[in-house]
């Protein structure tokens, strides 16, 4: 976390949560009770890491996440696994190993952290994929929310537009 914005968030009212994967599991959980009881309040911020506990192990429903910003394709370090896995799998599968062993798993992260806040029908949220290349990668995102995808070119402030939309309909 950088100073500014830490203090951007303390400019807006809000708290600032932190995913650590040296706590504990009732840590963590005693973390998100006081993150989504801000809800109620003038809510907070939660920065995670797809493939952590709280991108994939936990749900949000109604009000206690809007909105979801996904920064970068979540790819797994090219650790000497991985490579065996697309070794593996370009001997099994036609040559296809980088994609079932490297970019099927990143976009499934992506996926599985898209879906937190919505998770009944009446729920809505923002998501957010902030990278160029999931253009590349759209037919790999789940059906609801490639169904509603819009492209939109980067701009100074354009969050800040695109949420102000969004929370304003």
């Amino acid at each position: 976390m950088t100073y500014k914005f830490a203090s951007m968030v303390n400019k807006y009212g809000k708290e600032l949560f932190i995913e650590n994967s040296q706590k504990s599991a009732s840590d963590n959980a005693d973390m998100l009770d006081e993150f989504k009881a801000c809800s109620n309040k003038q809510g907070a911020v939660l920065l995670g890491v797809c493939g952590g506990r709280n991108s994939e192990g936990e749900d949000y429903p109604g009000g206690f996440m809007n909105s979801v910003i996904i920064v970068g394709i979540p790819y797994h370090l090219p650790t000497p696994r991985v490579e065996a896995k697309i070794k593996y799998y370009d001997t099994q599968f036609n040559r296809q190993g980088l994609n079932f062993a490297y970019l099927y798993p990143a976009m499934q992260r992506a996926n599985q952290a898209s879906g937190r806040p919505i998770r009944r029908k009446t729920d809505k949220g923002l998501i957010i994929f902030m990278d160029e290349r999931f253009n590349r990668r759209m037919k790999w995102i789940s059906e609801w929310v490639n169904s509603e995808v819009r492209v939109i070119p980067d701009r100074k402030g354009i969050i800040s537009t695109l949420s102000g939309r969004f929370w304003n309909r």
